[in-house]
């Protein structure tokens, strides 16, 4: 972003008497020209060759003169850049990939559809820092904080279910590994947006409670987005014979979601489907929006060489035709 402006602008009202000089010259050249007796031939042949051009050097002094008083206005070339300046947050996403993940009470399946929702809440994010922790009954942190968006949205599309040991499911341990991430974070908003179906099946050394009373004590938010429901449906199940097809009633422990997000400070947002999915993503971006101010910062480059050469070269070119092409003979 460029503009141009200048240091003493009320100079350029000089600019004004430049008309006036040139009225004033033609004026005087009529009165001239009527009262001075020529050749009558001389005359003819002198406007037969350079019918025009007769006043050019007064033009040419004209515009030297011109570009003296815009180079004395002080003339200034201004570079300007946006810089994004704002309040950012850091957030985690802590994200279940045990093997009832795969279940198909959402199209495709539960962490397909986390991924997609997760993926379209990153792009949101400006500003923010972002960071990706997958766990099971083990935990892992796949892509620390980081403002490239990109980085965490190839983190995000990689995630499945085969990525850590898929039986269990140990969110204490889950959320202990993203607070770590997020403990000697500076930013103002910590948030960890905590996605699971809310059932703790591995009692590993930090419990769920534990861990939000850890993350309360850093200042940390969780957002709990529980995923599934207590109907029943049918699944798919690994046996020593193969796969088989049947009926389970799912499990989701709404209470310990609610927990969670209770003793940080956070909110609990269920997702029975897709769309509720969508919905619960949509409100945590609201909540923790990110305020954005864009601020310009200028360079100035100093423009008034430039038309002091103008200047001079007008001039000297007016002082060349005068005592040469259009030099005044008695």
């Amino acid at each position: 972003m460029e503009s141009f402006e200048f240091t003493h602008l009320w100079v350029l009202i000089s600019l004004v008497g430049i008309p006036v000089l040139l009225i004033l010259y033609f004026k005087n050249y009529k009165i001239n020209t009527a009262s001075l007796q020529v050749s009558v031939v001389r005359s003819d042949n002198f406007k037969r060759k350079k019918p025009g051009i007769f006043h050019l050097p007064v033009f040419l002094r004209c515009l030297g003169l011109s570009f003296f008083i815009i180079a004395i206005a002080g003339p200034v070339r201004k570079n300007g850049e946006t810089v994004l300046d704002g309040r950012s947050k850091d957030i985690i996403l802590c994200i279940d990939v045990s093997a009832s993940m795969q279940y198909e009470d959402f199209k495709p399946n539960r962490l397909e559809a986390s991924k997609a929702l997760a993926e379209e809440f990153v792009r949101k994010r400006t500003g923010d820092e972002l960071g990706v922790v997958i766990f099971s009954n083990t935990a892992y942190s796949l892509c620390p904080l980081t403002t490239d968006t990109a980085a965490v949205l190839g983190q995000l599309s990689g995630i499945a279910t085969n990525l850590l040991d898929r039986e269990g499911t140990d969110i204490g341990n889950g959320l202990a590994v993203a607070i770590n991430r997020l403990k000697n974070s500076n930013a103002k908003t910590k948030i960890i947006v905590l996605l699971t179906d809310g059932v703790n099946t591995t009692n590993g050394p930090i419990s769920p409670a534990t861990a939000v009373d850890i993350a309360a004590g850093y200042h940390i938010k969780i957002y709990s987005l529980g995923i599934g429901s207590t109907r029943e449906m049918e699944i798919t199940i690994k046996t020593p014979y193969g796969l088989i097809r049947q009926t389970k009633k799912l499990e989701y422990d709404e209470q310990l979601l609610k927990q969670i997000a209770a003793g940080s400070s956070g909110q609990y947002f269920q997702a029975a489907d897709n769309n509720a999915l969508q919905n619960a993503y949509g409100n945590i971006d609201r909540l923790e929006k990110t305020e954005i101010v864009k601020k310009v910062h200028y360079s100035a480059a100093n423009m008034s060489l430039p038309f002091v050469l103008a200047g001079f070269i007008s001039i000297l070119l007016d002082a060349i035709l005068s005592y040469s092409v259009f030099r005044k003979f008695p």
